[in-house]
């Protein structure tokens, strides 16, 4: 038999074979997808729920993508991702300092996006470092009525504990917002940064020191405490979600001309498996849908110009916010850890 003859015959064995199986089992052959690929692998240290909730949208944009989502504490970052028996993909992480330090350890890399640069405006982004940020927060002083705040970060800081009876609550201690808050302190106080923080400690322990931003605001609320600095997210779930807590909101500003912020980063780590496969999720996490999709799930503000805040975040008013002071540095990040340890912030 020739060639012809043995690829027709067996051409004609299969469909005959296929013809011969129930219509049933015919449908559910047609409709089985391809085996999915291995799970893209994110390190973070945001809630991995929300995380998981934001990244589902990716999965069935791409269908046939899945991710598996870590906890990372963003101290241990440059360990975790330099290990090459259990590597990581992609670093979702609220500081972006950590990313820069990271970069310099030679565990993130650069890549290259025209999506990423022409949504995320340049002071959200290193095409040096190889990070960018996905969404930030901005801290705001959340308080009574009947309290006075400051208009400036710095004199917020600097309220005398005795100050009208003010009882003042800090981030939970430990955090990484408690160490951008310290950070921010010490930039913009210098070497009255350490007895002003030790006086905000002092006073939060009076009150019961709160474990959580949610925590905080209900403390406010209730009037345990008069004033505790909180951001935007936590901000917003609590209004979103009891609608019945009374507390006032206010923007101080930072070292610039808006309200200081926080901004999450992300980057492609340099012992990643699956190049084109991270880039497509770097490059969603940019898109509409993706950036709708991951603040929605974390009540962000967008990294990206041409996106809307939602409606929660929205509800909190029109205020301004300091692009020009993303993050702090890691050395920074690193002094203030101490300075909270020394004051008992910890």
């Amino acid at each position: 038999m020739t060639r012809a003859g043995i690829a027709a015959s067996v051409l004609a064995t299969g469909l005959l074979a296929w013809l011969a199986t129930p219509a049933a089992e015919q449908a559910t052959a047609r409709a089985r997808p391809t085996a999915p690929a291995s799970a893209l692998r994110i390190a973070t240290n945001l809630d991995v729920s929300k995380v998981e909730r934001a990244l589902a949208a990716f999965e069935r944009a791409e269908r046939r993508e899945n991710v598996d989502v870590e906890p990372l504490d963003a101290r241990a970052l440059k360990a975790r991702l330099t290990q090459k028996d259990r590597p990581v993909d992609v670093v979702i992480i609220e500081g972006v300092g950590y990313l820069e330090d990271a970069f310099d350890a030679g565990a993130i890399v650069r890549f290259e996006s025209a999506a990423m640069h022409q949504a995320i405006p340049y002071e959200m982004r290193s095409r040096a470092r190889g990070w960018f940020a996905v969404s930030y927060v901005a801290r705001g002083v959340v308080s009574t009525s009947a309290a006075k705040v400051p208009r400036t970060l710095a004199n917020v800081w600097s309220l005398p504990a005795t100050d009208r009876g003010t009882i003042r609550c800090l981030p939970a201690a430990g955090h990484v917002r408690a160490r951008v808050a310290v950070a921010d302190a010490i930039r913009d106080l210098g070497s009255r940064a350490e007895p002003a923080v030790a006086e905000w400690v002092a006073a939060a322990a009076k009150a019961g020191a709160p474990r959580s931003e949610r925590e905080l605001i209900q403390s406010v609320a209730a009037g345990r405490c008069t004033m505790g600095l909180a951001y935007s997210d936590a901000i917003a779930e609590a209004r979103t979600a009891t609608a019945q807590l009374r507390f006032n909101v206010s923007w101080p500003t930072g070292g610039g001309d808006g309200a200081s912020i926080l901004a999450t980063g992300v980057a492609m780590t340099s012992h990643h498996e699956h190049y084109d496969r991270v880039l497509r999720l770097l490059e969603w996490l940019v898109s509409d849908d993706g950036q709708r999709a991951w603040t929605t799930a974390t009540l962000t503000f967008p990294g990206s110009e041409f996106v809307r805040a939602p409606e929660a975040v929205r509800a909190l008013g029109a205020f301004p916010v300091d692009l020009n002071r993303p993050f702090s540095p890691v050395g920074l990040l690193n002094e203030a850890e101490q300075l909270s340890i020394r004051v008992g912030y910890r």
